[in-house]
């Protein structure tokens, strides 16, 4: 399920057009528990340099005309430490090593990621009668 990118992706083209509202809370779900885990994961790497760090870690849900949805978990660029993002993730020096966490986030929520679209499937047919 997932690519090259961590990216957990879902086709949506068997949903029905009144799923939207099961699928962004589905999508909110999932982007929630990777958010909280990549803030747990986080907090042991960053050490004393980067305490504020996890608390910089958040997400966002795009949503356009259905079937369009988008999360994006990571740091938060415009929260306190939240560009550090950008070296915790990096390919590491002589001095650290990349931390990896979201690719371990990614891997660690993909089942809850097929298991909500299950879910918002199911709900979206149920609701629809069929």
């Amino acid at each position: 399920m997932s690519d090259d990118l961590d990216s957990l992706i879902h086709d949506l083209g068997e949903f029905p057009k009144h799923a939207g509202r099961f699928v962004e809370s589905a999508l909110k779900r999932t982007a929630q528990g990777m958010k909280e885990d990549w803030q747990d994961l986080s907090k042991g790497p960053s050490g004393g340099h980067a305490k504020r760090y996890p608390h910089a870690v958040d997400y966002d849900i795009t949503k356009s005309e259905f079937p369009h949805f988008s999360a994006e978990v990571g740091p938060n660029l415009g929260r306190s430490q939240g560009s550090l993002g950008i070296l915790e993730e990096a390919n590491g020096g002589v001095k650290s090593a990349p931390q990896n966490l979201r690719a371990s986030v990614v891997r660690a929520n993909e089942t809850d990621f097929v298991r909500g679209m299950e879910k918002a499937r199911e709900d979206a047919l149920r609701r629809a009668g069929l």
